[in-house]
């Protein structure tokens, strides 16, 4: 017969002498899995999961401190796309104290035209576009008729051109 090991007989039991989950051992690769994720499917989700565990955060705390339920943050973890509205973004990024441009990977988003610096600098502002507008002192209609192509003054590109800058978004 073998012998009990320390941590339990398997993965999934409860240490021997904490009466803590195996998963939150300090020997357990399942957390520095998540912690140190760079795969092809490193989404929003998994960068959030992986620093919420590393400040040592549990799902409830965190969701607690952005106002959203447990299960909408397990499901924000959990998503395989980005979706995620740029507002409840912003409220994880300061709950956790990381820079929005690393959960988001807003970083590499095209800078080719002011259009996609426009809405790369919208991403890391942290801001919807009506905040966005309300910050620039532009209508919505403003911003939404720019990206669309449509003519608008110089005035309002003037007003775009610092917003793009205060991000340190270099127009060329």
């Amino acid at each position: 017969m073998k012998a009990p090991t320390v941590y339990g007989d398997n993965a999934r039991s409860q240490t021997a002498y904490t009466n803590i989950p195996a998963f939150y051992h300090p020997d357990s690769h399942r957390d520095n899995r998540a912690i140190n994720y760079c795969g092809e499917t490193n989404t929003t989700g998994t960068r959030i999961r992986a620093c919420r565990i590393k400040k040592g955060l549990s799902m409830k705390q965190l969701a607690a401190l952005v106002g959203i339920t447990p299960e909408g943050l397990s499901n924000i973890e959990r998503r395989s796309n980005n979706n995620i509205k740029i507002n409840v973004l912003a409220k994880i990024s300061a709950a956790l104290r990381e820079p929005i441009e690393s959960l988001g990977y807003f970083k590499y988003l095209p800078e080719t035209t002011l259009h996609n610096q426009l809405q790369k600098a919208i991403f890391l502002h942290g801001h919807t576009k009506i905040q966005a507008a309300n910050k620039m002192h532009l209508s919505v209609k403003a911003i939404y008729n720019f990206q669309k192509g449509k003519r608008c003054t110089e005035k309002t590109i003037q007003k775009i051109l610092k917003y793009v800058k205060e991000v340190n978004i270099v127009y060329l």
